[in-house]
């Protein structure tokens, strides 16, 4: 399994799901094994966990947050910002037309919001 991934019991769900800890979030690779009676990871999931975007490294420019991209919902954008020399992911609406590799966010009054900004700088 994933090095991000546990098994995790939630309130109100009498299954544990799989949490990951990058998105601190469901885990969007599995599926429900009605066979084993609990969550898993899904069939493909030796080929996504190698591919997985939420842990994939990109080269992204100086002051913007790397998108990890959401395989299944893209009006929302899972983003690491770093708060306070800590980095978090943070979902955020998507206000974009595509799921970038990277965007620049600010704070809002309803918390983060992407901004669109032209970037001239080199990449971190």
């Amino acid at each position: 399994m994933c090095p991000y991934a546990k098994y995790k019991k939630i309130d109100n769900y009498d299954k544990e799901i799989i949490f990951c800890n990058k998105i601190k979030d469901a885990c969007p690779f599995t599926r429900y094994c009605n066979k084993l009676n609990k969550i898993i990871p899904n069939d493909s999931y030796r080929h996504t966990m190698e591919d997985c975007k939420m842990r994939k490294e990109i080269d992204i420019p100086i002051g913007s947050s790397r998108v990890r991209k959401s395989v299944s919902n893209e009006k929302y954008l899972y983003v690491d910002i770093e708060i306070n020399g800590k980095l978090y992911t943070k979902k955020i609406k998507n206000n974009l037309k595509q799921i970038p590799d990277y965007v620049f966010v600010q704070e809002g009054l309803d918390g983060y919001e992407i901004i669109e900004k032209k970037v001239t700088n080199k990449k971190r």
